[in-house]
């Protein structure tokens, strides 16, 4: 992902941070926060009647290509991937939310003055706004607000994509086996 803790490039954090709305990698996060409720859920489905393989490829594929996770190699069993699509659910849900939301509200406050296009009469479209009187008031002030949603929200998206990530790390990779136990021989 390139951020704060993985600073390979030797950017600060304000370089990040100012660049984050704009990565691919935001992208590709909020695609996968958007589309994991739905995949997960039908996934959870596989699993459950016996496609755990199937259903842990199809979502190690995804989270390594839209979460940059390190591919694994072992599948894991099916209480994994049961699990993991029960305990990640309510993640997906939450990061759903949170990305469709959030970048609504990006959209929807830059491009305030689109609105007459719905509602030609100014007076009524600024009578309660933040900002009005006046149209250019109020959409000064729902543009400082989307400008300051266009950094929190990537913000958001991807603190919540790497919980998602993590859960899949640790559910859908087994962990490798010891050394010893697999070049041991027996005697």
């Amino acid at each position: 992902m390139g951020g704060p803790a993985e600073n390979r490039t030797g950017q600060s954090f304000l370089g990040w941070l100012l660049r984050l709305p704009f990565q691919g990698s935001t992208w590709r996060r909020t695609l996968y926060a958007i589309i994991s409720p739905l995949v997960g859920v039908c996934l959870l489905v596989v699993a459950v009647f016996g496609g755990h393989r199937t259903a842990a490829r199809v979502r190690r594929q995804l989270a390594v290509s839209l979460l940059d996770a390190s591919p694994g190699r072992a599948a894991p069993t099916w209480p994994r991937v049961v699990g993991h699509g029960l305990v990640s659910l309510p993640f997906d849900i939450l990061a759903a939310v949170f990305a469709g939301y959030g970048w609504a509200i990006v959209v929807l406050n830059i491009a305030y003055p689109i609105r007459l296009l719905a509602e030609p009469d100014v007076a009524t479209l600024t009578a309660g706004a933040w900002g009005g009187p006046s149209l250019a008031g109020a959409w000064l002030v729902h543009a400082l607000g989307g400008l300051v949603a266009l950094w929190l929200v990537p913000l958001l998206v991807v603190a919540l994509t790497r919980v998602q990530s993590t859960l899949a790390s640790v559910l859908l990779w087994p962990p490798a086996q010891p050394a010893t136990l697999r070049g041991a021989r027996t005697q």
